[in-house]
């Protein structure tokens, strides 16, 4: 991902988030995890949480489902 500054682009950082959440092809969804999340990402919601790429990418299959 192109780094502006040391940082990473916000704008590629958000569209690739969403481009994620919205693959429904698991394989290429998992792929994508790592461009923007670490490994022990945590997700907080009033529902549900979830840490590490495998339980977020079953949430995200569990949402898609709904």
């Amino acid at each position: 991902m192109k780094r502006l500054n040391g940082h990473l682009d916000a704008d590629k950082i958000v569209k690739e988030h969403l481009s994620i959440w919205s693959e429904t092809n698991e394989i290429k969804r998992t792929a994508a995890f790592d461009k923007i999340y670490a490994g022990d990402v945590r997700l907080t919601d009033p529902f549900f949480t979830s840490s590490g790429i495998e339980k977020l990418n079953g949430f995200i299959v569990d949402l898609q489902n709904k």
